[in-house]
């Protein structure tokens, strides 16, 4: 069964906390996609770009990408069925989201990757949280990240 059975059936959006069976948390707040959830798409893309052996990973890409892409000036907190719970557009989960395009044709793959490379480094309230998930993404996208084994 691949690992993505328990993410939104149509989205992709991963529960914010979950067993290690992929199981969303039985906390309702933690059900649904929320800030810890943001790194999920990252953890994919990027064993996905290095390893390249587990094939829902495309399909996974796909969804979530066709899902965020479908919400035009997406929010940063769902219901994994893709209802908005928060409607703030954070600079971390628009990093991130950038990874998708390891998994994406490279006509459906600049419409995630180009808004990070047009970002500006993030300040404010959450800076510390959204810069890190952005420099993450940068060392990604510019294929800089390297494995440490």
């Amino acid at each position: 069964m691949p690992r993505t059975a328990t993410f939104g059936a149509t989205t992709g959006l991963a529960p914010d906390y979950a067993g290690f069976d992929g199981t969303p948390s039985t906390i309702p707040s933690r059900a649904d996609f929320r800030f810890d959830a943001w790194r999920v798409v990252t953890n994919i893309m990027a064993d996905f770009h290095y390893r390249g052996v587990d094939p829902w990973q495309t399909t996974y890409a796909v969804r979530l990408g066709t899902f965020f892409a479908s919400q035009g000036n997406y929010g940063d907190q769902y219901t994994l069925s893709g209802n908005k719970l928060d409607s703030e557009h954070a600079p971390g989960l628009v990093a991130l989201n950038a990874t998708l395009g390891f998994g994406l044709a490279p006509s459906c793959s600049r419409c995630f990757v180009q808004p990070l490379w047009d970002m500006a480094v993030p300040t404010g309230r959450y800076r510390y949280y959204n810069g890190l998930l952005y420099m993450l993404a940068l060392l990604h996208a510019s294929g800089d990240f390297r494995l440490g084994f």
